[in-house]
């Protein structure tokens, strides 16, 4: 088992993926240069009477966290954001009314986009609230392995757990 660092803050800050969901409705199709979407994630924190002192912080934690989610790509010449198909596709999905415990319940549509990938072959194995389970395949030609992570909130800690699953006859 994994321990957190002080500093992991970007998974405590987007342990909800309908955090990360208001964060990829902040990029638009023709993309967004870095500096913008940091000032936007601040607009939009201000207008929704949720601005933490280190905003900062908050906004890097919610762009690394649609980079991970393979919502957006980087590009370098803008030196900025463009959506992925993805996180086109996630974008256009219709978003529900209901809140439990001050977070947007997922409709049935972002749940299926959000078990999809667009780099890592991902796939999501279980979700609820206080708890993720997926498999990345991406290094399963490369390396002969699946990654294998576990998130779990519990008590006001998230324990990660990372597992590496050998496929057997591969290097």
């Amino acid at each position: 088992m994994s321990k957190l660092m002080p500093n992991y803050g970007w998974v405590q800050n987007t342990s909800n993926l309908s955090t990360i969901r208001e964060t990829i409705d902040l990029v638009p199709e023709d993309g967004i240069k870095h500096s913008d979407l940091m000032n936007a994630i601040k607009k939009y924190r201000e207008q929704s009477d949720s601005l933490p002192t280190k905003w900062t912080w908050d906004a890097r934690c919610r762009i690394k966290a649609i980079c991970a989610s393979g919502l957006v790509k980087l590009d370098r010449n803008i030196q900025g954001y463009y959506p992925t198909e993805l996180g086109i596709a996630l974008q256009k999905c219709p978003k529900s009314d209901e809140y439990f415990k001050g977070k947007r319940i997922l409709t049935s549509e972002e749940k299926e986009l959000f078990r999809l990938s667009d780099e890592t072959n991902a796939h999501l194995l279980d979700f609820d609230y206080n708890y993720f389970k997926g498999r990345h395949y991406g290094f399963r030609e490369k390396a002969g392995i699946i990654a294998e992570r576990e998130v779990k909130l519990e008590d006001d800690k998230i324990i990660i757990n990372d597992f590496v699953i050998k496929i057997p006859g591969s290097l």
